[in-house]
């Protein structure tokens, strides 16, 4: 009994410390998540995909916007970030922490290139306290096929040609994803 109490508390405390993925209606930030927004507010400069990029996080009234000096995924792509749609926050002593954020993301004219339709980011503070925001795309899906033979013994089937064996083959495919990376710092 005593061990089920234990197990039930301990569920029950993973799932109010673990992170939760909150959705966004109309890039539209909960009123508990926008003190946390506007300690995100900012210039974040960095580099994306090997290009220097400053991003910039304004808020208007209670929607998050993130526009940048530059094409995030490559020049004449005309690429636009959208709203938020997401974001990942944990309580810690009682506060609320935001640790990821996902805007919509359209590709334009490189959408052949990038299949990607989310911009997704980590937010996490740095040693010095300054926010850091790793940014990633997907850029494409490749497909392995793995195929393999199985043989399995069937007491049942005793015909001539099987002798009890049969075999089949299996064949598992698996995504290989491939993103365009980004990481940006806050700047005063």
């Amino acid at each position: 009994m005593k061990l089920k109490l234990l197990s039930l508390i301990g569920a029950a405390l993973f799932i109010f410390t673990a992170c939760n993925e909150v959705d966004i209606v109309d890039g539209r930030i909960p009123v508990e998540y926008l003190a946390q927004a506007q300690e995100i507010v900012g210039d974040y400069r960095g580099v994306m995909e090997r290009a220097p990029v400053i991003l910039s996080f304004s808020l208007d009234g209670d929607r998050l916007i993130l526009s940048s000096d530059r094409d995030l995924i490559g020049e004449g792509c005309e690429s636009q970030i959208g709203d938020l749609t997401k974001i990942r926050a944990r309580k810690e002593e009682g506060k609320v922490v935001v640790e990821g954020a996902k805007f919509v993301f359209d590709p334009n004219l490189c959408s052949f290139d990038v299949e990607g339709e989310i911009l997704r980011f980590g937010i996490h503070k740095g040693l010095d306290g300054v926010f850091v925001l790793d940014a990633s795309i997907l850029s494409h899906t490749d497909w392995d096929t793995d195929c393999r033979v199985e043989c399995s013994h069937n007491p049942l089937d005793n015909s001539s040609r099987s002798r009890g064996y049969g075999c089949r083959n299996v064949c598992e495919r698996r995504a290989q994803y491939t993103f365009l990376h980004g990481r940006f710092q806050k700047v005063d």
